[in-house]
């Protein structure tokens, strides 16, 4: 009842493997950051971007410039 196949449809589902071997939903949070750092890429890097701090305004990314 709480396994993931319960939350989700995981049949086409493009994400369906950071599920793998887990027996809870909440299972997968642990290995969310590693699955993004394998699976999405390298994170944006922009002077106005600080390091894993808030932002002080509202940005918009787009075509790979940002604005705002």
């Amino acid at each position: 009842m709480l396994e993931p196949q319960s939350f989700f449809d995981l049949a086409d589902f493009p994400y369906a493997d950071i599920f793998a071997d887990t027996g809870f939903v909440w299972e997968a949070l642990g290995r969310l950051k590693d699955y993004i750092n394998t699976n999405v890429g390298e994170p944006l890097v922009h002077e106005r971007l600080g390091s894993g701090i808030p932002l002080a305004e509202p940005l918009i990314l787009h075509n790979g410039s940002l604005a705002g």
